[in-house]
């Protein structure tokens, strides 16, 4: 099995406008907060013995820890609004080829190779986060039991992939493989200390050819 691995630094972005909420806090006079990590992204090649992958970022893809609202269903039938709930949200996409090489089998290059991605994290030794509203320590990220795998192409009546030579992953996809702690930052203190408990980790993406 060949694999090809797409280290992508996960990004805390805290900004104003755009399609998503902003975090937005008091303070005083000042009008706005940002607050802002890059995500330095690069095509990555692997060369296999069948063929050469290739996985390209597309459409700005990044990964973004937002303020969305969400609405808690009462008991009496009313909605309460939790606002400063962090949530993870993904935008754009990973382009990925497959080019055959010379001397692999015709039907390799007419049909390409089954493929799947599984995602896992990597982080720093030490990292520790505490919810400031249980003083319990939690895990800032994670990957979902049993969920962390992507199919590029469906999959046949047998439940395998299907040979295909272009696929794409979306960032949205990666994200449901993920879950974000239940966290509240009713203040920008709060926000700070979760943006510090992030930055380390890092979202890897593992492209393989399925036997």
């Amino acid at each position: 099995m060949k694999k090809l691995s797409v280290l992508i630094a996960l990004v805390l972005c805290v900004t104003i406008g755009g399609v998503y909420a902003a975090w937005n806090y008091s303070q005083g006079t000042t009008a706005s907060v940002v607050v802002s990590r890059e995500i330095n992204m690069a095509q990555v090649v692997t060369n296999g013995i069948k063929g050469t992958i290739t996985a390209t970022p597309e459409n700005n893809f990044a990964f973004l820890v937002d303020d969305i609202a969400n609405d808690t269903l009462n008991s009496d039938g009313t909605y309460t609004d939790i606002k400063y709930k962090a949530v993870l949200v993904g935008t754009g996409d990973i382009k990925i080829n497959f080019t055959a090489n010379p001397g692999a089998d015709q039907t390799t290059k007419d049909n390409g190779i089954k493929m799947i991605a599984t995602i896992t994290l990597s982080a720093k030794d030490g990292l520790k986060y505490t919810d400031p509203h249980t003083s319990q320590d939690v895990v800032p990220i994670a990957v979902k039991d049993g969920g962390n795998s992507i199919v590029l192409n469906d999959t046949d009546e047998d439940g395998q992939p299907n040979t295909t030579k272009e696929a794409t992953i979306t960032a949205q996809q990666i994200v449901d493989c993920l879950e974000l702690a239940n966290v509240i930052l009713d203040t920008k203190a709060e926000n700070d200390d979760f943006h510090t408990a992030l930055k380390d980790y890092t979202i890897v993406i593992t492209i393989s050819e399925v036997a």
